[in-house]
């Protein structure tokens, strides 16, 4: 139901729908109600440039990745796991025949984490199944450990957890691999935008969660004049900021926080 409940609100809040609305209803009411139509138009295109722009995008999703600074990988500390949330690798359907992470970097800094000895196993957590062009069937886990067996660590270390489809159902379904496992710490690996609504999450546990956040969106100085040209860059990470703003309201809302 949450996971459901999750992917509505997604289509409800997404910018673009509500912009595109107030302007077609400006264009509605232009004859019956001119002035009020006027106003809905300059409302309407001073949020259509402001959700496109790249500046406004990355202040607003900068102001999610600044709570969890990024460390490098020497600087963080060992831990029993090393636990990756999944949303950043791609389907292995036509035309793609491997495992790609293209939406982020979280499989490369759990690889980077391993490979400097910070922890002696991986879990991947990621469900949403689907079937291949083969007709076989492939969690978002098993993506996630082809990647990291190709990066180099053994396949022996990787523990995948293809049940969850959320971040709730994430921490929740980790959660009882590591009781398993007697693992007490972990090094929580996801990006940067979404590791505060992660964080809160796995603070609900009795476990000791470092974070290591990945794939930073809020990059470099906002002093380059295309940053305040609109674009579809910016209309998307606007679009994942608010989303990801929503569903830390929306969990906290609930009570999963």
């Amino acid at each position: 139901m949450l996971f459901v409940a999750g992917k509505i609100t997604q289509a409800l809040v997404a910018p673009l729908h509500w912009i595109l609305g107030v302007l077609f209803l400006a264009w509605l009411i232009r004859k019956r109600r001119p002035r009020t139509s006027g106003w809905l138009l300059f409302v309407g295109l001073v949020g259509l440039y402001l959700v496109c722009a790249p500046w406004f995008a990355r202040q607003l999703i900068g102001t999610l990745e600044s709570q969890y600074p990024i460390m490098a990988t020497d600087d963080l500390p060992t831990a029993d796991a090393i636990v990756i949330l999944g949303g950043t690798t791609y389907q292995v359907q036509p035309p793609r025949r491997e495992a790609e992470e293209f939406n982020g970097a979280r499989v490369q800094r759990g690889a980077r984490l391993f490979k400097a000895g910070k922890a002696k196993q991986i879990v991947v957590a990621g469900g949403a199944p689907y079937l291949t062009e083969e007709g076989l069937s492939r969690t978002e886990a098993d993506d996630m450990a082809e990647l990291l067996i190709m990066m180099g660590v053994p396949a022996s270390a990787i523990i995948r957890e293809g049940g969850s489809r959320n971040t709730f159902e994430n921490m929740t379904h980790t959660w009882g691999i590591l009781r398993a496992t007697q693992s007490s710490s972990i090094l929580l690996v996801t990006s940067a935008f979404h590791m505060p609504r992660a964080m809160a999450l796995f603070a609900k546990t009795d476990l000791k969660v470092i974070p290591a956040p990945s794939d930073p969106r809020a990059t470099g100085k906002l002093d380059r004049w295309r940053d305040f040209f609109p674009g579809p860059d910016g209309l998307k990470l606007t679009t994942l900021a608010i989303n990801e703003w929503v569903g830390l309201i929306g969990y906290r809302l609930l009570g999963k926080l």
